[in-house]
């Protein structure tokens, strides 16, 4: 356990979680700092619009050559289930469909698929 405990130790002195409303970015953090921006399912939950803004209020914090990073799941088979039944409601989109957005934003994309959900990591060019 104190080799876990100092593995912890050196990543937490260069990473920076912060927690809070994604819409009001805490001022501490400054513009061009950030090397990685990670978010992690919250494009699901978003209408195109509101993610364009999302990603748009995320890119002035990246360092050049930084990287925003974003999953989410995709279409299938169980989609009515959810929306109907269970009333989750999520955004799925297609891979081609997120590349787009990225590409239209003026970021280089690339892309993985992992077990129906896509990995995206776009850098503005």
């Amino acid at each position: 356990s104190g080799r876990v405990n100092m593995r912890f130790h050196r990543i937490s002195s260069i990473i920076t979680l912060v927690l809070g409303d994604v819409a009001i970015l805490p001022p501490q953090i400054p513009h061009g700092s950030q090397d990685i921006i990670a978010i992690d399912g919250l494009m699901d939950y978003l209408p195109d619009r509101y993610l364009v803004i999302l990603i748009e209020k995320c890119l002035p914090y990246l360092a050049p050559n930084g990287k925003l990073m974003l999953s989410s799941i995709l279409p299938t088979s169980d989609e009515a289930l959810f929306s109907n039944f269970f009333q989750w409601h999520m955004v799925r989109r297609s891979k081609p469909e997120i590349e787009e957005m990225f590409k239209m934003l003026g970021l280089q994309v690339e892309s993985r698929i992992e077990n129906n959900a896509i990995v995206i990591k776009a850098q503005a060019l």
